[in-house]
């Protein structure tokens, strides 16, 4: 299912209030940013100290691989960061632009609160199964039907197997747990 389905928009704005409900629930407030788009999907904000978090929330609606989760660069930050010399570092700088994701599956009632440092990590396993399809790519442009620059992922899906072990396995601490959001507002102060 592409991104540009309604399915994958009423996902998304589903997992988004989802996310602000769970922080909420946490002690938390949880607010879309104002204006434009700036790949910042949620603002946490810690109500004891005002301390502030910026999250991307990635949903999955669907059953079949309900722990994958994809990073997508935009055609046009493609060629930007083509133009630049740097396409290769694109993906990693889409998950360092904000200090948390959150990777909501729906069918299994999870929610990841995961360091974006963290999610380097996932991203990078993934690489070993995914990195040569074309969109995973990152050392040449490719093109849609229309000869337009193409949009460029990185895959996280949390279900495949490193080592004999489901990746998710590794990232328990994660789930459905604010811990890691605690520890990292508490060392902002």
């Amino acid at each position: 299912m592409g991104y540009e389905s309604n399915n994958a928009r009423a996902t998304g704005k589903h997992t988004e209030a989802v996310a602000a409900r769970y922080f909420s629930e946490a002690g938390y407030l949880a607010a879309k940013p104002q204006g434009r788009d700036s790949g910042i999907d949620l603002i946490i904000r810690e109500q004891a100290t005002g301390r502030i978090a910026t999250a991307q929330v990635k949903g999955r609606g669907q059953a079949a691989n309900p722990r994958w989760f994809q990073v997508s660069i935009s055609p046009n930050q493609v060629e930007i960061a083509w133009n630049a010399g740097r396409l290769d570092q694109a993906w990693a700088n889409k998950i360092l632009q904000t200090d948390f994701w959150l990777l909501i599956s729906i069918p299994l009632d999870e929610i990841w609160v995961i360091p974006s440092p963290v999610v380097l990590d996932i991203a990078r396993a993934n690489e070993a199964i995914y990195g040569s399809r074309l969109d995973n790519r990152y050392d040449s442009l490719q093109y849609d039907s229309r000869g337009r620059v193409a949009k460029k992922q990185k895959e996280l899906n949390l279900d495949i197997v490193v080592n004999g072990k489901p990746l998710w396995s590794q990232f328990v601490p994660y789930r459905n747990n604010t811990d890691a959001l605690r520890k990292w507002m508490a060392a902002k102060s």
